[in-house]
């Protein structure tokens, strides 16, 4: 009997362990607490299987047991649905960050990935860079904002922003195992010139931002010296994306 429930229970402990990898779970620094919830939850076999695995254990504390497991994700979602605050602060399951250019490595790089080709060899990039706003297992409290300032290259008036994820603590390029790119938007920056002779003419502010079953990703102009813009004007200048956390796990 115990064998046709082995698979699914073995399904759960992968989901387990790759949560505690993604939250940056260590021996060192185990987890307080883990919860099973959901009806399946109650065997006692599953329990057992759980708590004295050899790749969770060690980085558990305590697996208090519930009275009513499967009446929880009911409990939490009614929760969540009346007070949002009531998950202030999630935990990064992957790096996120954008793509950006870097200096060309003559050992590693592919001459026909340079994206300034005209330009001395000493000066040549790839757009491989993976420019990171958050890393793995950082703690974010609902609402975070991760500002970071690009420029365009020389008279260039488009760009896409291109949001990827790693499931490295510290990624360096975007092309390497565990990088996905999970979302790009292209962005006209031309109209800037026009409608906001504020801006420096070369540097913008990407921002991603946590919301509370989405994450945005915002475009605005970085602006001259001594320049501000009211609250309302620099709405209408921003531009944004959005995507759903599904997208990140």
């Amino acid at each position: 009997m115990k064998s046709f429930f082995d698979p699914a229970i073995k399904d759960i402990i992968n989901l387990i362990i790759r949560q505690l990898d993604s939250a940056g779970i260590t021996y060192s620094n185990p987890l307080d607490a883990l919860f099973l919830i959901g009806g399946f939850c109650s065997s006692r076999y599953l329990q057992n299987m759980v708590i004295n695995h050899p790749k969770i254990k060690p980085r558990v504390k305590q697996m208090p047991q519930m009275s009513q497991p499967e009446g929880a994700i009911l409990q939490g979602a009614a929760w969540f649905a009346f007070d949002k605050n009531v998950i202030p602060v999630r935990r990064a399951p992957a790096s996120l960050g954008v793509q950006a250019l870097r200096p060309y490595n003559f050992n590693i790089d592919d001459i026909s990935e340079v994206a300034n080709p005209s330009e001395k060899s000493e000066n040549w990039k790839v757009n491989k860079k993976f420019f990171a706003f958050v890393h793995l297992g950082q703690s974010i409290p609902v609402g975070s904002v991760f500002p970071q300032k690009l420029s365009i290259r020389d008279g260039g008036h488009k760009t896409c922003i291109s949001v990827y994820k790693s499931s490295h603590l510290e990624p360096k390029d975007t092309t390497e195992r565990g990088c996905e790119m999970i979302g790009s938007f292209d962005i006209d920056i031309s109209p800037w010139s026009h409608t906001c002779p504020e801006w420096n003419g070369k540097n913008f502010t990407v921002s991603i931002e946590f919301g509370d079953l989405e994450l945005w990703v915002k475009v605005v102009p970085v602006l001259k010296p001594n320049c501000q813009l009211k609250q309302e004007r620099l709405n209408a200048v921003q531009l944004s994306t959005a995507m759903t956390f599904r997208e990140l796990s």
